[in-house]
């Protein structure tokens, strides 16, 4: 597969760590690698200057040399909002890296208490630590736009998933209250054995049976997401009336559609989050279908439609 960037040149930005953002914003210096047919409206911390609407959420890449040792990292965002040229310093937000298993010492060194700080962004996973430097008074890393050559070759350093990510949902202050409470029940005993065998995330999840955890941010917000399949081309395309069509676009997640611009021989992942777990299948169901013939033809002239159906089985 031939794999080209439309348009590309190498743009050189910084990634500020800006607990005043809802959720991650990639400028100039990323690229696109996948689109998740979503989008959302922005709206700027000042209530009187006007939204931004239909803002793509997508996963990017950006390239980071470390001074260091000369080696260059692709940095990968998932769930991030794409401005492109129209910003110039990217924005990353501490609590999303954080839920992703990333380590952000966001606190200046000398700042911090005892110098204790490392002031760093760590990928434990990876054995990987990036420096992050002071432009003002704003944390911050140096990158740029990847080549396609980097993007195939250099080792990738994911800083968010691509679950999807919602700003305002309560699981935030749910689970800190979960934390606080699991803090507060241990035992020296169980604090020992939790600091050697288990993160936080993991103690809350066992003790309180929390399934999914969210989290929540502010200042630049995000107002809704939204489809980016209009009503109008759905009821067209299912020759459904345009009411039906909002209906079915408000119940339907869309989760499972992903869209790539390249790599998808080597990078690509086949299976989304949610399709990761048990599925109905052998033991637990069997699927039948059957063709449906009809005597009165649909609007796009259809005769005939397929019907499946589901028998669950008890053990």
């Amino acid at each position: 597969m031939n794999v080209h960037l439309t348009g590309h040149s190498s743009r050189t930005g910084t990634c500020e760590l800006d607990s005043h953002a809802d959720t991650l914003v990639a400028g100039a210096n990323f690229v696109i690698l996948e689109y998740t047919d979503t989008s959302c409206s922005v709206t700027p911390f000042c209530q009187s200057n006007e939204s931004k609407q239909d803002i793509p959420i997508v996963k990017v890449a950006t390239a980071y040399d470390d001074e260091a040792t000369g080696v260059t990292y692709i940095l990968i965002l998932g769930q991030a909002l794409y401005f492109g040229e129209e910003v110039e310093s990217s924005l990353l937000y501490a609590n999303q890296l954080r839920a992703n298993g990333v380590i952000v010492d966001d606190t200046p060194v000398h700042l911090s208490h005892n110098q204790s700080s490392t002031h760093s962004i760590i990928f434990p996973e990876d054995n990987v630590s990036i420096p992050v430097k002071l432009n003002g008074c704003f944390s911050m890393i140096q990158t740029r736009t990847p080549s396609i050559q980097e993007i195939e070759s250099c080792k990738w350093l994911v800083m968010t998933s691509d679950s999807p990510w919602d700003p305002n949902s309560d699981l935030f202050c749910e689970n800190e209250q979960a934390a606080i409470i699991a803090e507060e029940s241990m035992t020296d005993r169980d604090r020992a054995l939790y600091s050697c065998v288990r993160s936080p995330l993991e103690y809350i999840i066992t003790v309180y049976d929390i399934d999914a955890v969210d989290r929540s941010i502010s200042s630049l917000q995000t107002l809704y997401h939204q489809s980016r399949m209009p009503a109008q081309e759905l009821a067209k395309r299912w020759a459904i009336g345009e009411l039906a069509a909002k209906k079915t676009l408000q119940v339907t997640t869309q989760k499972g559609v992903r869209s790539a611009r390249y790599l998808v021989e080597r990078r690509f992942r086949t299976k989304q989050a949610q399709l990761r777990y048990p599925q109905l299948s052998g033991w637990h169901g069997r699927f039948y279908t059957d063709t449906f013939f009809s005597s009165v033809p649909a609007i796009d002239s259809s005769t005939c439609c397929q019907l499946s159906a589901l028998r669950c089985c008890t053990q």
